[in-house]
């Protein structure tokens, strides 16, 4: 800042060059966020012209910091999506669907060269809902899952695949814990609206 010019001086010549830049006033947001406001969003104009007075543009600056410090609102699980989405959404479906199901095809390639399911990834020492679901399966699920797993890694040692023929014969993502998964998070959920916590916790020593 040059010795002889105020701050007051520096902030109208920033101002003033801010609104040259963009050409025209800056829009901004400001949801009650300032005290005397009311819960209504509404939309102010920023002019940074230099014969504006100092309290107007102290006040709008403080109302776009306001907004600026605070994140974006987010959709609410009970509020409707807009039109717009809804169109995007419908335009880009048969696009997605058709990379979901390259994405699901190649997943199942390299999960038959292996002789796994999809389900036999899922690691119950990180995850103990999955811990959980898997004490309550048959003996003899868990025994397959067991030995598919070691033959995978006996497979992955080796530095070979399965053979053609009994890759063929895989299915990858035939389910085996998912709904047991589903009933032990809905399990959880009621415990949290009741306000009671999970028979299982993970805790340090």
């Amino acid at each position: 800042m040059d010795r002889g010019k105020s701050p007051w001086h520096v902030v109208k010549t920033s101002a003033a060059a801010f609104q040259r830049l963009f050409e025209g006033p800056v829009q901004a947001l400001c949801k009650g966020c300032c005290k005397g406001q009311s819960g209504k969003r509404k939309a102010i104009s920023i002019t940074a012209s230099t014969d504006v007075s100092r309290d107007t543009l102290l006040a709008q600056a403080k109302l776009l910091k306001c907004q600026l410090s605070r994140p974006w609102p987010r959709r609410r699980p009970d509020q409707a999506a807009s039109p717009v989405m809804n169109s995007l959404a419908r335009m880009f479906d048969p696009v997605m669907g058709w990379m979901a199901r390259r994405y699901q095809a190649a997943v199942a390639t390299e999960l038959k060269k292996y002789g796994l399911r999809y389900e036999d990834l899922y690691d119950p020492q990180l995850n103990m809902d999955v811990d959980e679901a898997m004490k309550r399966l048959p003996v003899e699920v868990i025994d397959a899952r067991n030995q598919r797993l070691k033959r995978a890694h006996d497979v992955s040692l080796k530095k070979h695949y399965l053979p053609k023929a009994l890759q063929d014969k895989q299915t990858p993502y035939l389910s085996y814990i998912q709904d047991m998964l589903d009933q032990v998070e809905a399990e959880n959920k009621e415990r949290k609206m009741l306000g009671t916590g999970k028979i299982y916790e993970r805790q340090l020593p």
